[in-house]
């Protein structure tokens, strides 16, 4: 990134008839003191003098008339018009301090982070109205500790950063997708800061770029504000799950105890006012707060009827989840949900398509739901996100997880159509964690929710109990569709007859070149001797893997090769492989995957001579890219996946107390006497195509049993293939 001084910048301003407030907006600009390279007003159609009063206020500016009565819509119109490495804000009502750019420039060039920007305060001494406002917006009861009315007093990392103060790079602007015409005039700027946030960017908050705000200056104004702001505040709610806070009850809530609420009020009021020597202002203060709680209340409820501002966000929209394993830091879960999401942005991306796909991240450590981006980049991002590791990703506690389903609940209720995609998650080697999955599966359908599962492994299901639940937790026209024929026949067994079986969809991941050495072997490692020891945790077991590890690289690094590891279950692959290097006393490489994407780990392996693996990932990664590989047979699905691929023959098994000289055995075998199996993955391949095809028509059943009948002649979405 350049040097604050030496960094451009295009400063944005949308207005709408804002002739009272935008020569004080442009002046200001006008007196920074880093220049800006362009300042761009965006005119939304005004019927005033704004457009005049903004030339005379900044000459040269740039004027571009968008009358579409979307901030949304213009913002876009403003950011991709500008030129510069970075993209300011600013509204129509602001006024910016001297140092304004000049300091958001230079937090952004030592940050480096997809957005920097400050807090806003109303003007100090104009009327009463404002300094009511004032002592309002610094409290937490007016605010929630947000940047409206606030001014912080350190850097920090903040969720969220108004867009009428904040500067952007255009880079992150374009990755994103820029604001949602959805939310055409309320919620576009915090949409966009939780889409940043959803794929792992930092917006920072700073001191010393604080602006001051003249927003409505009277009592009806502002009410109306408020009344708009909660209806944005559930359509938020509405698009980002995650958005939702116990806090937003507050306001209707205040609607329905209105007596014990006035009564509260005037107390915290005055408390407030003593506080800031205001006494005066009490009353006002008092019905300050009320013209913004009571009308924000019943925006939000008003919110829950009337969908949106406009004709994209009134449409009906039917939402369906994918559902992963959170922090599990799973490089075979990142590929498969790539895999997926990709495919199915096919068929999600026509215009007649009203499906929204989302990403429900679920696990001990807590329940996280994403909307997936149209954006190929951002939604791989948004998926390492969700799924990075957590040292505690595979700690399962039974009560832990009670509390996650009931706030699940909550969350299935409102979904059309919910499935697992990849995984080993129908298994009763944890017959809590069983038991949680089927039932959250068994009250979506109460709410007609469609369920499913996608390409999924299975087993094992040693109860009866646990093969009743599975049954009952996906019935007849449920979504079933395994990566085996073994997963296949057990969900038979258990009388889903319409089971059938695809293949594994990281199987057409992409491969990303990565720069390394073609002569080493990379080796991914495990700690667990056997499937089941995940849950049983058997120390003996995991004492007996690592000495057979250890025992390996030992013989591979004094028979000349090259070593690298390779985690791909952080962080427990991870501390398992840096203990294994520990013991043997060798400087060996231990590749950082925990950020990189699938088809990056993917390019490691591709640029390698050979893979020693017990994961089964990154043997099919090596499929890919045509590597060799020596695949331990932890668990069943390794096995399944070899056989289907025609590599039987390349399968060590981890019972054998040897496996170790077998393992070099068949890495000493010349190329010629490996199997071809190019026949067998062309098989497999149209296996998982016409996986693709249960799941198109799975999604467009839930269109065309929940959507208005269409009239004669009109279309379907085209296939996914």
């Amino acid at each position: 990134m350049t040097e604050p001084l030496q960094s451009q910048a295009t400063i944005v301003v949308v207005a709408r008839n804002a002739e009272h407030t935008i020569g004080i907006c442009m002046g200001s600009l006008n007196r920074q003191s880093h220049p800006p390279t362009k300042v761009i007003l965006v005119d939304d159609g005004s019927t005033d003098a704004t457009v005049e009063i903004a030339k005379n206020a900044y000459p040269g500016l740039d004027v571009i008339s968008s009358p579409t009565r979307s901030i949304s819509k213009n913002r876009n119109v403003g950011w991709q018009s500008a030129e510069t490495e970075f993209v300011a804000f600013l509204d129509a009502d602001c006024e910016a301090p001297p140092a304004w750019l000049e300091n958001l420039l230079a937090a952004a060039a030592k940050l480096d982070v997809a957005a920097v920007g400050g807090g806003n305060k109303p003007p100090a001494g104009q009327s009463s109205h404002y300094d009511a406002l004032a002592i309002m917006l610094a409290s937490h009861l007016g605010s929630r500790g947000s940047l409206q009315g606030q001014v912080p007093s350190t850097e920090a990392v903040v969720p969220h950063i108004p867009t009428l103060n904040i500067l952007y790079s255009k880079t992150t602007l374009e990755q994103v997708g820029g604001f949602d015409p959805r939310f055409a005039r309320m919620g576009e700027d915090e949409d966009l800061s939780r889409r940043l946030r959803d794929m792992g960017h930092s917006l920072v908050a700073i001191p010393d770029a604080v602006v001051v705000h003249h927003q409505r200056a009277d009592l009806h104004s502002w009410a109306k504000n408020m009344y708009a702001y909660g209806k944005g505040r559930t359509w938020l709610i509405r698009r980002h799950p995650n958005a939702w806070s116990p806090v937003f009850l507050i306001p209707p809530l205040a609607i329905l105890l209105l007596p014990f609420y006035l009564i509260c009020i005037a107390a915290v009021s005055l408390a407030l006012c003593l506080k800031a020597r205001r006494p005066s202002l009490w009353i006002r203060l008092t019905v300050l707060f009320s013209a913004t709680h009571l009308p924000y209340g019943l925006g939000q409820i008003v919110g829950l009827i009337k969908r949106g501002d406009n004709r994209e966000a009134c449409r009906k929209r039917y939402r369906v989840g994918m559902v992963a394993l959170k922090n599990a830091g799973n490089k075979g879960d990142e590929a498969i949900l790539c895999a997926v999401s990709d495919r199915m942005e096919k068929l999600l991306s026509r215009p007649d398509c009203m499906i929204d796909p989302y990403l429900i991240a679920f696990g001990p450590s807590g329940l996280d739901v994403r909307p997936l981006p149209a954006c190929k980049n951002a939604r791989e991002r948004v998926i390492l996100d969700a799924l990075a590791p957590a040292r505690t990703s595979r700690s399962v506690r039974p009560l832990d997880l009670v509390s996650d389903a009931m706030r699940s609940l909550l969350v299935f209720s409102g979904f059309q159509g919910i499935f697992i995609s990849g995984g080993q998650w129908l298994h009763d080697l944890s017959l809590p964690k069983h038991i949680v999955i089927c039932s959250l599966f068994a009250f979506a359908r109460v709410f007609r929710t469609r369920v499913g599962v996608f390409c999924i492994g299975v087993g094992p299901l040693r109860r009866g109990l646990s093969r009743w639940l599975t049954r009952r937790a996906l019935g007849h026209g449920s979504l079933v569709v395994t990566r085996d024929d073994a997963s296949t026949k057990l969900l038979r067994d258990c009388g889903l007859q319409h089971a059938s079986t695809a293949a594994d969809p990281a199987l057409l991941l992409p491969t990303s070149s990565v720069a390394t050495s073609k002569n080493r072997i990379l080796i991914s490692p495990c700690a667990w001797a056997n499937f089941e020891n995940i849950y049983a945790l058997d120390q003996a077991k995991i004492d007996e893997s690592f000495q057979n590890w250890t025992k390996l690289v030992t013989r591979l690094i004094a028979d000349g090769y090259e070593l690298a590891m390779l985690p791909t279950m952080n962080p427990e692959d991870r501390v398992f492989a840096e203990q294994i290097i520990l013991r043997t006393g060798n400087s060996i490489e231990c590749i950082e995957t925990e950020h990189l994407s699938p088809s990056q780990v993917q390019g490691h392996i591709a640029a390698s001579s050979a893979l020693i693996s017990m994961r089964l990932h990154p043997v099919i990664f090596a499929s890919n890219c045509n590597t060799r590989f020596v695949a331990l047979n932890y668990a069943a699905k390794v096995r399944a996946f070899c056989h289907q691929a025609g590599f039987d023959d390349q399968v060590v098994e981890l019972d054998d107390p040897c496996w170790a000289d077998e393992v070099l055995k068949k890495l000493g075998r010349s190329p010629e006497h490996v199997s071809d199996a190019s026949s067998a993955r062309t098989t497999q391949i149209d296996a998982l195509n016409d996986g693709y095809h249960v799941l198109e028509q799975w999604l467009l059943r839930i269109e065309s049993t929940r959507k208005p009948v269409q009239k004669e002649g009109a279309t379907q979405c085209a296939s996914l293939s």
